[in-house]
Formats: C-alpha cells, sequence, structure tokens
C-alpha cells in the first residue's frame, strides 16, 4: 500500500483502502476509521481528480499510519477443537454514531475445565448518512 503522496485525491484514497483483503472482518476496527472519511469527501461533492483540503489530507495520514499496522497482524485460523469438549458461541456488538460493529468468538471448555477462546470473525459498517439512534445500530 502506497499511503504517502504530496496530492492526496479520491481515487488515491479509495486505492489504497481497497488494497486490503479482509474477508473475514478481522482488521474491521483498523479499516472502519476510512470509510467516515470516504463518506466525508463524497458529502462534499470533491471532484474525482481534486486535491483534498488539508483537513482531510492530514485525517488520512493518520489514518494511513494505522493502516500501515495491517501488515503485521497475525491471527491464528485453526479452530480444531477437542471432541471431549464443550463449544460455545458468543456475539458481540457495539455502535458509535459514525460505525457499528459486531464479532464473534468460540469459547471452548476442555475437559480439565480450562478455556480456550478464539475469534472467528468480525463485522464493521459505517452508520449510513440517514441518521439512526445508538439503540438502532446496536
Amino acid at each position: 500500500m502506497n499511503s504517502t503522496r504530496s496530492i492526496v485525491t479520491k481515487p488515491f484514497i479509495l486505492h489504497n483502502v481497497s488494497q486490503i483483503f479482509n474477508p473475514l472482518g478481522l482488521v474491521g476496527p483498523v479499516t472502519v476509521m476510512a470509510k467516515p472519511l470516504m463518506q466525508d469527501i463524497w458529502k462534499l461533492r470533491i471532484g474525482w481528480d481534486v486535491e483534498l483540503s488539508q483537513n482531510l489530507k492530514h485525517r488520512w495520514e493518520e489514518i494511513s499510519s494505522q493502516l500501515l499496522t495491517v501488515g503485521v497482524i497475525k491471527i491464528p485460523r485453526c479452530v480444531a477443537t477437542d471432541p471431549t469438549s464443550s463449544l460455545e458461541l458468543h456475539g458481540f456488538s457495539d455502535a458509535i454514531v459514525r460505525a457499528h460493529g459486531a464479532c464473534i468468538y468460540i469459547r471452548e471448555i476442555l475437559v480439565d475445565n480450562s478455556v480456550r477462546w478464539q475469534l472467528l470473525c468480525v463485522k464493521s459498517r459505517v452508520a449510513p448518512l440517514k441518521t439512526l439512534t445508538l439503540p438502532k445500530l446496536d
């Protein structure tokens, strides 16, 4: 990802954000920060190849510095379980005004009563432009 550039435009940001392969949403907490920025750019009706304002460019620089950490995140994907263990699925969700997200964990209780947790998937979305209440976002 080439996140630094002297002239920052709408297609430049869109290109960099769309490069992140995230089928299970595990890096959603990082990528969801870029989506409100894209919403703001679209709301301002900024032209396709028009350089962004200093404020928007600064927001992008902050987000892109965090997007660069995505390459070093490692999450084990094997969910091998002991046939004698007990399994539980746990789901959590939360919302703020600009975005909401949810995650699902598997909890495995082994025969010796020890417990293992494994993150299975994460979903995050930017709140729609039409304002919703926080309970509806949750």
